[in-house]
């Protein structure tokens, strides 16, 4: 069974726009794409806080409806958007968050980066349109706002 990306488009929707290092050039050189020269670094210093993310493992892409941009990692992914910045999510509270719909789902655009709080074993992340944490002993929690 294959694991489920962030970026794995449902069937109805049309799949992100890639998003190439001409595209981040063109925009620094042109002055075009003001939030893709946001994006870009944001995403980069944020995986430099999460490296145990792993390496990349596709360019950064566009979100559908020019929301924001994110990137895929070998053990996570980063969202970026100009109202929250980049939020780093993995592990089981990203994958539950993917097989509800991800960005396109109800809970929506990530606005916190997973957190598990010292002393605790719940990992939770929250979102525009909810929160999803997630526990070994307890498994996924998710509410909705």
């Amino acid at each position: 069974m294959s694991r489920p990306t962030a970026c794995t488009p449902h069937p109805a929707r049309r799949a992100p726009r890639v998003v190439s290092w001409d595209d981040f050039q063109a925009a620094l050189r042109y002055g075009g794409g003001g939030d893709l020269i946001a994006a870009v670094p944001a995403i980069a210093a944020k995986h430099a806080e999460h490296p145990r993310l792993g390496a990349p493992v596709g360019p950064h892409a566009e979100l559908p409806r020019g929301t924001g941009y994110f990137r895929e990692y070998e053990r996570g992914t980063i969202v970026w958007t100009a109202r929250h910045g980049a939020t780093c999510l993995h592990g089981m509270v990203r994958d539950i968050w993917v097989l509800l719909g991800g960005w396109g789902g109800r809970l929506g655009l990530p606005i916190a980066d997973v957190e598990t709080p010292k002393g605790s074993d719940v990992a939770g992340a929250d979102f525009e349109g909810g929160r999803v944490a997630w526990s070994a002993a307890g498994g996924p929690l998710v509410s909705y706002a």
